[in-house]
């Protein structure tokens, strides 16, 4: 039921993070408990890997500081411009770096962007101009996303990338 939720609020684009509360209850002794814990997370929540994950003990008011510098720190994240010139240098090197493939059942033709800007904040929205929107295949747009993530530092929101007819 959680993963479903967790599900709804990233369609929504919302920012998210993952609080385990009663982390008081887990045995000191477990120092693997924390890992195993994070790897059934992040499967579970395998669509959005991206997420933080904080521990807290609400009873011993344990992790509430991490938690909040947590939020803060997705809020700052959340409200980041990135100038055009920057996303055009990266969208270049991208290009050149894995370039888009050939789609099959539109005649071989190939995808092409001219031009990547972000139009808004909160989550942060990045708008590439292509030739026509129905040639981008989800794993390319999945590899544009991680390109900006890895390059400007998007670790904990979710991005959205819409593409325009130009």
């Amino acid at each position: 039921q959680d993963a479903h939720i967790a599900g709804l609020a990233w369609d929504m684009c919302r920012g998210l993070v993952v609080v385990v509360n009663k982390w008081d209850l887990v045995a000191e002794t477990d120092r693997y408990a924390k890992r195993r814990a994070v790897d059934r997370i992040q499967e579970c929540l395998h669509f959005m890997r991206y997420v933080p994950i904080s521990f807290v003990s609400a009873l011993h008011c344990q992790g509430i500081q991490g938690l909040l510098k947590t939020v803060l720190d997705l809020w700052e994240e959340r409200q980041r411009w990135v100038p055009t010139r920057e996303l055009q240098y990266l969208l270049a090197e991208a290009l050149v770096d894995h370039n888009p493939p050939q789609v099959k059942g539109h005649r071989g033709q190939r995808l092409r962007i001219t031009r990547l800007r972000q139009v808004d904040v909160n989550p942060p929205t990045f708008l590439f101009m292509v030739n026509d929107p129905k040639l981008v295949h989800f794993s390319y747009r999945r590899y544009l996303e991680n390109r900006i993530r890895d390059t400007f530092g998007f670790d904990r929101t979710h991005l959205r990338l819409l593409f325009r007819k130009q």
